[in-house]
């Protein structure tokens, strides 16, 4: 049992950090080229990059702050795993 459900601890570390890892990937490619307007914890905000002698688009955007999600996640899924581990060892 302590082998299986380390395997399984083991198992979802390595899921939550490539999320971890593709999530930030996702924001980065989204916010390429842009500037940052807005950051918060829930979501940032992007517009275009001003080229000089150009208008200035009035597009601006938000996306949601995926990585603190997966990292929120992350604890949440650990302290689960603790929690059990204590409740197992007593």
């Amino acid at each position: 049992m302590a082998k299986r459900f380390r395997a399984v601890i083991i198992v979802a570390n390595i899921v939550m950090g490539v999320l971890l890892y593709l999530s930030s990937q996702l924001v980065l490619s989204d916010l390429n080229g842009s500037t940052i307007t807005s950051f918060n914890v829930f979501s940032i905000g992007g517009a275009p990059s001003q080229v000089p002698g150009q208008a200035y688009p009035p597009i601006a955007w938000s996306i949601p702050n995926y990585p603190i999600y997966v990292l929120i996640s992350f604890l949440v899924v650990n302290a689960c795993f603790i929690a059990v581990l204590i409740m197992q060892k007593e």
